[in-house]
């Protein structure tokens, strides 16, 4: 057998390692250490390897051929030229994969047997496992039965230990007896603690059985233990056991657990018995605290006494005065007269004395009961509480109306309720404190106590000196002594009905008025010239001419406001704030401007005229602001006296532009820009919103609102942009554009077809009219030309691939048809061996072929095996089931390559030593032929043996 690979064991020194089978590339030469490939090695010369680092110390190294079988070592294409070394790497390249194959078929071989001594080995181990496991498992199961058993006497004492409870519970119950019956409970405690004690020395012994229980489940887990060791061999069958074991563990410990309930139920019972010996000695404590000696000095009572008290944290109940007897220091209390009474030695019962002081003021804390005495008012108090409501109550509300001396104060007087007889002759009371009626004679009444307006005319002496501000009345005219000098100070401003008349001019500050007019004020001191004052709100100047029946024009002042009065109708304030109004009496700006309908402000010239609808107004309707230019003109605005903005008289509008009529007529209805500089439009939103620019040719709905838009979607920095109200294209952040989708993250141009059709998805047009369409139809996507033109791919300047009108694929600017490749398939294919006569064999589970057609060359190889002869062949002994038809021509007889190794297969005729295959003319089989050592002379007619080795084969020919 030939060698293909060679082994060696590393040292963890040496690094080069020679072999010696032959290969045809270095490429082919692999390594693997302990069964790992690896590359981290070097040619040190043509049939040594030096590692880059030592192998370690025990580390299998494998250096085997690896032949490369993807592609033929050499090709061959019409017209070139066969070269006998090319031939011979091609038959070498079979040779070395065949020699490969037969290798790995060997160590497969060898490894199936060793598996399966491996196996038969594992058989015998596991059953011998089984058989240990079994043993385990049986030692398991006595473990459990030993920890069962402690388990049973566990439960033994937990029902002694309960035993022991309920007796300690029948002593609880006796001890609660002797409440009622001291002596009895003392008796009954006894029993109960003798009893507790035996259930104390029970409980000890349920311990002692435990911890024997204890004990033995100790051993059962060593036993189980044990049983564990000896399984590990069997996994499965030693889980078990140990799973027994652990069983075990737990039923001792739950022995344990009873064990411990019946010390505590125990210790119960005995805390149980001591709590009643406690209450029992209590009570005969109590019971001899009230036992007389009566006159028989038996230590007993003559009587029973149902109401002699027991508890002494409840207070002592005494007995009523029907219950009693009667021994020197007796206490009972007199239900009759409701008081404490004592047995004194003279045999009588009496009061119990003593008292107690009582606070004359209420505690600052009070308790139901408490009592306090109000000494002022000779009353006490008691706290009252009744569980709803708490409050002092007066203990004797049928008060007899005593008070102590010196108690009674002002305050306590009420007004009114003393009378004239109460008062002594000698008593000083106040003014205040006198009823309203005539005062005594010879009272002298200061002048502060008299009211304006109560002393009336009969009241005033003949010779009173009475001031004039003390008088009622004004006085008259009639009053006024004609001769009289009243000063000017004394005469009121209001000359009632008088009128003060005069022909001539009123001089007022000067002594020469203006000829012309009625009334001349003249100041030129500084003063104010005139000024209007009236004593109301209301204080006007009136206008009026000689037409009109009443005042038409005013202006005067109003509640602090300035207004103007025109045809009896006020027409502009200034009010008190400064604001002024036209229009409106309540101007809420500096000027406030109303009307209900017309023009508010009007704006005219020379140039506009003066007509009713020249020049240019502001004004409202409705809600709606208007600003109006009435004339055929511009409106501009300015700031910092440079146009910025302009409404034409068509409506066009020019931003920075003062010109909007000069663009183009569809797209100047808004010009937007500046001649000298850089200029444009923001849309400005959040950084989660949208900037839409929309395009409408309706107000119904999307379809009309927005037929078209434009969006920047700042919340993912995407811009969109939509025909018939939908999304057509979409710039994502990364600037990648998609066309009816949104595009990938790795693609900088991804379009998607809105239909599955034939119809293109993506069209590049020439000038011609020609098309190259990118389509997809069902599952094929499809690049289309549609002008009978070569399709041509080309990398710089250079065309490096052309696909051709008629088919076929050229390459490197070759336009030639005849040089095209039109076909590439790859497939597989059964060989059978065969001859020109007869000849029929099974093939085996290797045999098979594979093909590659390039043009009309087929490439072909493969793997024959057969493993019966059905009948045998003679004559020209062949391989049939080539894939394609060989040529007519000569071009067919392309040699082939056949290699194999092994006895009784394929048997050389003396003479010749190589093996060759040689395709048939119009054939679809290779002749197996025979060649000599010179290679000059073949033969046809190998022997066949019944049975054969895998041969490996090779070759190409050229198809029809």
């Amino acid at each position: 057998m030939a060698i293909t690979q060679t082994t060696y064991t590393g040292n963890g020194s040496t690094t080069n390692y020679s072999f010696t089978f032959e290969y045809l590339k270095q490429a082919d030469v692999k390594v693997t250490l302990d069964t790992v490939a690896t590359t981290a090695f070097t040619f040190a010369n043509a049939t040594t390897l030096a590692f880059t680092t030592a192998p370690a110390s025990g580390v299998a190294i494998r250096i085997f051929r690896d032949t490369a079988i993807d592609n033929l070592s050499a090709t061959f294409f019409p017209g070139s030229a066969i070269k006998a070394e090319d031939l011979n790497e091609n038959f070498t390249q079979n040779l070395y994969v065949t020699q490969e194959s037969d290798f790995e078929v060997d160590t497969a071989n060898t490894t199936a047997n060793t598996a399966k001594t491996t196996a038969d080995t594992a058989l015998t181990n596991s059953t011998t496992a089984i058989s240990t496991a079994n043993s385990a498992t049986t030692t398991a199961n006595t473990a459990i039965t030993t920890s069962n058993s402690a388990t049973t006497t566990a439960n033994a004492a937990t029902t002694t230990a309960n035993t022991a409870s309920t007796n300690a519970s029948s002593a609880v119950t006796t001890a609660n007896t002797a409440s009622t019956n001291a002596t009895a409970a003392v008796n009954t405690a006894n029993t109960a603690s003798t009893n507790a004690s035996a259930a104390v020395t029970t409980a000890n012994s349920a311990q002692a059985d435990a911890t024997t229980a204890i004990s033995t489940a100790n051993s059962a887990t060593a036993t189980a233990n044990s049983a564990t060791t000896t399984a590990n061999s069997a996994v499965t069958t030693a889980n078990t056991a140990n799973t027994n074991a652990t069983a075990a563990q737990t039923a001792a410990t739950n022995a344990q657990a009873s064990a411990t309930a019946a010390q505590t139920s125990a210790t119960a019972a005995q805390t149980s018995a001591t709590a009643a010996q406690a209450q029992a000695t209590l009570a005969a404590d109590v019971r001899n605290a009230f036992t007389v000696t009566d006159s028989n000095s038996d230590g007993t009572f003559d009587f029973v006494v149902g109401d002699i008290p027991i508890k002494g944290n409840a207070g002592v109940k005494l007995p009523f005065e029907s219950v009693t007897y009667a021994e020197e220091g007796a206490i009972r209390y007199n239900n009759s007269l409701d008081k404490i009474e004592l047995y004194n030695g003279a045999g009588q019962w009496v009061t119990a004395g003593g008292g107690a002081s009582v606070s004359s003021t209420p505690p600052t804390l009070p308790s139901a009961g408490d009592v306090w005495y109000d000494h002022d008012n000779g009353r006490a108090y008691v706290y009252y509480n009744d569980g709803d409501s708490n409050q002092w109550v007066e203990m004797n509300p049928s008060w007899n109306g005593y008070v102590a001396d010196n108690s009674v104060t002002s305050a306590k007087i009420v007004d009114g309720t003393i009378v004239n007889a109460d008062v002594n002759a000698s008593a000083a009371i106040a003014l205040s404190k006198l009823a309203t009626g005539a005062l005594p004679s010879a009272i002298t009444v200061a002048s502060s106590n008299i009211v304006d307006g109560t002393i009336v005319n009969a009241d005033v002496n003949a010779s009173a000196a009475i001031a004039q501000s003390k008088l009622a009345l004004d006085i008259t005219n009639s009053e006024v002594n004609a001769s009289a000098a009243i000063a000017g100070t004394k005469i009121s401003p209001n000359f009632g009905s008088q009128n003060v008349l005069t022909t001539g001019s009123v001089g007022i500050g000067t002594t020469s008025p203006e000829s012309n007019a009625q009334a001349t004020i003249y100041e030129d001191s500084g003063n104010t010239p005139l000024y209007l004052k009236a004593n109301n709100t209301n204080s006007f100047l009136y206008l009026e001419d000689s037409g009109t029946a009443s005042f038409k024009v005013a202006v005067g002042s109003s509640n602090n406001n300035l207004k103007f009065i025109t045809d009896g109708s006020e027409r502009l304030r200034i009010a008190s704030s400064g604001n002024v109004g036209i229009g409106t009496s309540n101007p809420n700006g500096l000027l406030t401007v109303q009307a209900d309908s017309g023009r508010l402000i009007t704006f005219r010239n020379s140039t506009t005229g003066t007509g009713s609808g020249d020049g240019s107004y502001i004004t409202l309707s409705g809600s709606d602001l208007q600003i109006s230019n009435g004339e055929s003109a511009n409106t501009i605005f300015y700031t910092s006296d440079t146009e910025r903005l302009r409404i034409d008289s068509s409506g066009r509008v020019g931003i920075g532009i003062s010109n909007p009529d000069a663009y183009y007529q569809h797209g100047r209805s808004l010009v937007v820009g500046a001649t000298g500089a850089n200029s444009g439009i923001t849309i400005r939103t959040g950084n989660a919103n949208q900037g839409i620019l929309a395009f409408a040719d309706g107000v119904s709905g999307g379809t009309q609102q927005y037929a078209g838009y434009v969006i920047y979607d700042h919340s993912n920095d995407n811009m969109l942009f939509a025909t018939g109200a939908a999304t057509r294209m979409r710039i994502d952040s990364a600037g990648n554009v998609g066309i009816g989708t949104t595009p990938n993250s790795d693609s900088q141009l991804h379009v998607k077809s809105g239909a599955n059709d034939n119809n293109p998805i993506l069209r590049l047009e020439a000038a011609t009219s020609n098309f190259l369409n990118f389509r997809q139809t069902g599952s094929v996507y499809d690049i289309h030309v549609t002008a009978n033109d070569p399709l041509s791919f080309s990398i710089g300047a250079s065309e490096r691939a052309r696909i051709l009108p008629s088919g076929g694929l050229t390459f490197n600017g070759d336009t030639a048809a005849a040089n095209a490749l039109d076909d590439y398939e790859e497939g597989t294919w059964t060989p059978r061996l065969g001859g020109t006569t007869g000849g029929n064999y099974t093939p085996g589970t290797s045999n098979h072929g594979w093909y590659r057609k390039v043009g009309s060359i087929v490439y072909y190889g493969g793997t024959l095996h057969w493993i019966a002869q059905v009948t045998a062949a003679s004559g020209a002994i062949y391989i049939s089931g080539l894939p394609y038809t060989a040529t007519s021509t000569a071009d067919a007889r392309s040699p082939g390559r056949l290699g194999g190794m092994g006895a009784g297969s394929l048997t050389f005729t003396s003479g010749f030593s190589q093996w060759a295959l040689i395709i048939d003319p119009t054939a679809t089989f290779a002749y197996i032929i025979q060649l000599g050592s010179s290679g000059s002379s073949f033969s046809h007619h190998p022997t066949i043996a019944s049975s054969g080795i895998v041969y490996g084969f090779g070759g190409m020919y050229i198809t029809a």
